[in-house]
């Protein structure tokens, strides 16, 4: 996985499988107390429990908002990476939003959630089960309301479960990536087009895969 703009771990630190490596992402300390929602999450688990980060998996009953087994403010962070589940998900809108401010409960003043999602803009196969379909301004709007700050999206190319590209969405970032995964598919002629403002504004808009980090106020 490449991340754009961000350090590179040490050699010694330990790697995800097949994941997103969210110390680059997130706050994370020994100290941090990690909630982790949804199936087929077992890869995030692993790397927090190698950095020695205590870290709770919710994957049991998804119909039932995790704010009924949890206290409030019991976390640090909360990350769904793969957005949030089918039985959490709802065609209306005041129920998505009062999805978000269940999820904001269980985080303490100043702690981060992360969430994977799939844009539906993008050219691709949609509502395939198990997916999280939204836009980047649908989601920005529910994070703004739930009451979180700092909202930030990253692209994530070329899926959210194991994304070879993690990068902030400008104009330098996605010409770079383009460039870089297209240096030997495309004429150089057509690798200038690539960071052109009209080229990534458009790749943006229809970028397939996100992840939406946020933070609460401190108080």
């Amino acid at each position: 996985m490449q991340i754009v703009g961000q350090p590179l771990p040490s050699k010694s630190a330990p790697s995800p499988q097949n994941s997103t490596d969210w110390r680059f992402l997130l706050p994370v300390s020994p100290q941090s107390k990690v909630l982790v929602v949804g199936r087929k999450c077992d890869d995030y688990i692993r790397l927090l429990s190698k950095l020695e980060i205590e870290a709770t998996s919710w994957d049991d009953d998804l119909s039932v908002l995790p704010t009924g087994a949890f206290l409030p403010a019991s976390f640090d962070i909360v990350t769904i990476p793969q957005g949030i589940p089918d039985e959490m998900q709802s065609e209306n809108s005041h129920a998505q939003q009062e999805t978000f401010q269940n999820l904001r409960r269980l985080l303490k003043p100043g702690g981060i959630i992360l969430i994977g999602f799939l844009n539906s803009h993008a050219f691709h196969r949609k509502f395939i089960a198990g997916n999280y379909y939204t836009t980047p301004g649908r989601i920005t709007r529910f994070l703004h309301r739930a009451g979180y700050e700092k909202i930030t999206l990253y692209g994530a190319v070329p899926n959210l479960s194991a994304p070879e590209y993690l990068f902030p969405l400008t104009r330098q970032t996605i010409g770079f990536i383009l460039e870089h995964r297209y240096r030997n598919k495309l004429p150089v002629q057509l690798l200038s087009l690539l960071h052109t403002p009209p080229f990534t504004v458009f790749y943006s808009y229809f970028l397939p895969s996100y992840f939406a980090i946020a933070a609460l106020p401190t108080n």
